[in-house]
């Protein structure tokens, strides 16, 4: 597979040989800014009814997730900037059956954070206090060539509900809060080829710096006709992989597409492809309507495997994050003040007929502060002793609240 990495450049970066060199590209005035103080304060409240998932064995329950986020960045010169993100969290649960929800919708052990995941003050099996440096990077810039290195985010595609392509860290597609994505620790270099093309090359540092714990990858970009391509290529944790995504409009729409191909080095999981298709649509009074057809080559047709996937690395570290293999997601939302924003979501397990309806309420309070509120209504049939007939059968109705304030 490394050797489809010359012809992955070229093939991206030739159309953007004529388009010009960034060195020509009008920039605006710099202006130095060595230091942004800022950051922000989270306040999540979470209920849960068990009843129907646990066999009667637990009712109803509750978690409170409070956070305190503090930035700062800064661009001390026209070539130097750096980013720092420090979060402390607490988090209180009813029973701590409610604290392990939570793994169903978030990656509890992320991958490529080789440099420490923190300092946990206090570990109970209901409360939670802990910091996390969540990002750490320099910055460098000549103008063509951008290197980051440090934690990070970085992202890959641009589909809204799942990213077979953002292999190193990926937003759940029933997510809450998608402010901020996980950091990895990492060196980015990205080469502008033209003003929408370029080459970029990523090491991500996993546990002991490990092949097997780590990532090392090329992607291409470049616009063609108006079309955003992107290909990847490398090997990522316990995979090589290729990629490839595209992002243009077509009459009426826009359209979105990515497609993943994983071989595992080792070990008993054979080769799988995940790939999403995904239209949307914006009409004139703000409505805007987003589609979505996921296949996940990792996922069971039959419910009967649905167990084991659920307890599998890839599941557990948020490589894969669904245990079916088709699905289907579709969102509408729509402005109907300047300060208040619904939105409503549906997930559809094609293969066992569950699914899960999301609705959210997003209202401003201010230039610096918001309230969100949301229920996530999930439909099939529930848990036995001898497994799970359905994926979204498995989730708890559940609501929620959250409160954010900036400084």
């Amino acid at each position: 597979m490394h050797r489809l990495i010359p012809v992955l450049i070229l093939f991206v970066a030739l159309p953007g040989l004529a388009q010009g060199d960034p060195d020509e590209f009008d920039l605006d005035e710099f202006e130095p800014a060595p230091f942004k103080l800022g950051g922000s304060v989270k306040a999540l409240f979470l209920g849960y009814d068990l009843s129907d998932v646990s066999m009667g064995l637990f009712d109803r329950e509750a978690a409170l997730a409070t956070s305190l986020r503090v930035t700062l960045t800064g661009d001390p010169t026209e070539r130097i900037g750096y980013e720092l993100h420090v979060e402390f969290r607490d988090e209180l649960v009813t029973d701590p059956v409610a604290a392990s929800l939570g793994a169903a919708t978030e990656a509890r052990n992320p991958l490529f954070r080789g440099l420490g995941d923190g300092s946990t003050w206090v570990d109970g099996s209901r409360h939670t206090l802990a910091a996390d440096v969540a990002y750490a990077n320099l910055q460098w810039s000549n103008g063509k060539t951008d290197v980051v290195l440090g934690r990070q985010a970085v992202t890959f595609g641009r589909s809204f509900f799942w990213n077979p392509i953002d292999w190193l860290s990926t937003f759940s597609p029933t997510e809450i809060d998608r402010e901020y994505k996980t950091g990895v620790d990492a060196l980015r270099v990205t080469r502008s080829v033209g003003r929408f093309s370029g080459v970029e090359l990523v090491y991500a540092y996993g546990q002991g710096g490990e092949r097997d714990s780590s990532a090392t990858l090329v992607r291409g970009f470049g616009n063609l006709n108006g079309w955003d391509l992107e290909l990847l290529a490398g090997s990522v944790w316990i995979d090589d992989r290729y990629a490839f995504a595209f992002s243009g409009d077509v009459p009426g729409a826009g359209l979105r597409g990515e497609f993943s191909r994983h071989a595992p080095r080792s070990g008993p999981d054979p080769d799988f492809t995940r790939a999403t298709l995904e239209i949307d649509h914006r009409w004139d009074n703000s409505l805007y309507l987003i589609t979505e057809l996921h296949y996940n080559g990792f996922g069971s047709t039959n419910p009967d495997g649905y167990a084991a996937l659920f307890l599998h690395p890839r599941f557990l570290t948020g490589q894969v994050r669904n245990v079916g293999r088709d699905y289907l997601a579709s969102s509408l939302s729509y402005q109907f003040t300047p300060l208040i924003n619904g939105t409503a979501a549906a997930l559809l397990n094609l293969h066992d007929s569950s699914g899960i309806l999301s609705p959210t309420v997003d209202v401003s309070l201010g230039d610096n502060s918001r309230l969100a509120a949301g229920a996530i209504l999930p439909w099939g049939d529930g848990p036995t002793l001898t497994g799970f007939p359905s994926e979204y059968g498995a989730y708890p109705l559940s609501a929620w609240v959250q409160y954010r304030h900036y400084f």
